[in-house]
């Protein structure tokens, strides 16, 4: 399993912002264990085997006019985050860690 980070930007203009909105957060987190770090970013750990499969789970979520992120996490990173956050994103990266069936729910 691999872990990614996911950033989107859905334009708030849209008709329809706030379904859109839970329609992308509850896709990402059908994709396996997530944790909410930022107002639109989650990391989340899936046995999807690449980037590019993550962003064709997410396209129904998104339009032309919105932005979509998705790029696997690596050993360096760095961050002001909450040493709760910092903990779960170690616990995700290990790949020994499996994280199935975690229960975690957080906000920044």
């Amino acid at each position: 399993m691999k872990t990614y980070l996911i950033t989107y930007d859905l334009k708030l203009e849209k008709s329809g912002y706030e379904k859109a909105r839970e329609k992308m957060i509850s896709t990402i987190k059908t994709l396996g264990d997530s944790i909410h770090i930022a107002s639109t970013t989650y990391l989340v750990k899936t046995s999807l085997l690449n980037a590019s499969s993550v962003v064709e789970k997410l396209k129904p979520c998104v339009d032309g006019n919105d932005h979509l992120f998705v790029m696997q996490l690596c050993k360096d990173r760095q961050g002001l985050l909450t040493k709760e956050k910092w903990e779960w994103i170690d616990f995700l990266s290990d790949p020994r860690s499996g994280a199935v069936g975690l229960a975690y729910a957080s906000s920044f």
